[in-house]
């Protein structure tokens, strides 16, 4: 059974400019949400007013702190961040999304704020903080620890779309019910339309309208059920729209493996197999989802769990690249 390649895991380059894209677009309206807006604020102790009037920071770094940290082989390291946002009350808030469980967040979050700090070295620490937003399926870098603040590595707010319930967000207008078409659960094509009839009414401006439409064709590509309609019907970003059509069958070859990951990650999780399971579950190439599930399913009557444990403790060791 193969590991899933590290260019496989940074994603095939015919998906790689939407998949860029793909958090750009959500992190441009997940502050329109004034439900994600309150929730950040009370976590962290900001006014929620304050959420509503932020302006993106996009940033350019160079940064020697962290080529040093990963012994890079130029003394800096060029990074670029686009979901960085400052208040006019002068805090600013990075914000990170995932839809796949990804371990090296943490690290990541310390990247962007030690690259920020040496770009801006006046800005003070505690006025820049972080939140990390997960939709994906199964168990977030953080676990269940939705809306904490995590302080093991380094300062962040940890929310979990899946647990905020579904009818909270689709009663908190389109950026509200935006956000929570991007979860996986979201497979009902009239709440698509829903939230096509709610953008073409909301009085918002006509590139907010065209991010919110973008954000939702997007938030349909991993849904093999609606993701045809939603493409063909919704007006989007054009770069997006063509690079999603000359990635169709790839997406499509995708979502199917996704479909049956979160179906393995789920039962996982409700029959409490060993953690190491779901390593395999996460990691493992497409083609060998068949016979893993077959592994898993004589493991389980067995009750003899050791060869994918030991599978598993492979993969850990071999590095997880980022996702």
């Amino acid at each position: 059974m193969s590991r899933k390649s590290k260019e496989e895991e940074r994603h095939p380059s015919e998906i790689s400019d939407w998949e860029g894209n793909q958090d750009a677009f959500y992190k441009k309206i997940f502050l329109g949400s004034p439900l994600l807006r309150g929730m950040i604020a009370d976590r962290l102790g900001w006014q929620a007013e304050d959420l509503a009037d932020m302006d993106p920071h996009t940033t350019e770094f160079q940064s020697r702190a962290v080529s040093d940290a990963f012994h890079g082989q130029n003394p800096w390291k060029g990074l670029r961040s686009d979901g960085i946002y400052k208040s006019a009350g002068g805090f600013a808030l990075g914000i990170e999304f995932q839809s796949t469980p990804n371990h090296g967040m943490p690290i990541r979050v310390q990247v962007y704020k030690t690259a920020y700090l040496e770009e801006h070295p006046d800005f003070p620490s505690e006025d820049l903080k972080f939140v990390v937003v997960y939709s994906g399926s199964g168990r977030g870098v953080a676990g269940d620890k939705h809306g904490e603040v995590r302080r093991e590595e380094i300062e962040y707010l940890y929310l979990d779309l899946n647990k905020i319930p579904a009818e909270q967000l689709e009663a908190d207008g389109p950026y509200g019910l935006v956000m929570r078409l991007t979860r996986p659960d979201a497979i009902d094509i009239g709440q698509f339309h829903l939230a096509e009839d709610m953008i073409k009414s909301a009085d918002i401006s006509e590139l907010e309208q065209n991010n919110l439409f973008t954000a939702l064709v997007v938030a349909a590509s991993n849904k093999p059920r609606v993701f045809a309609e939603v493409l063909e019907r919704f007006q989007m970003n054009n770069a997006v729209r063509r690079s999603l059509v000359e990635a169709l069958p790839r997406l499509r070859t995708m979502a199917e493996g996704q479909m049956m990951r979160d179906r393995l990650s789920s039962t996982a999780v409700r029959r409490e197999w060993p953690d190491e399971v779901l390593t395999l579950i996460e990691y493992v190439h497409d083609d060998d989802l068949d016979d893993l599930d077959d592994r898993i399913r004589n493991a389980e009557k067995s009750e003899d769990w050791t060869d994918l444990i030991e599978q598993a403790q492979e993969f850990a060791s071999a590095g997880p690249g980022f996702r």
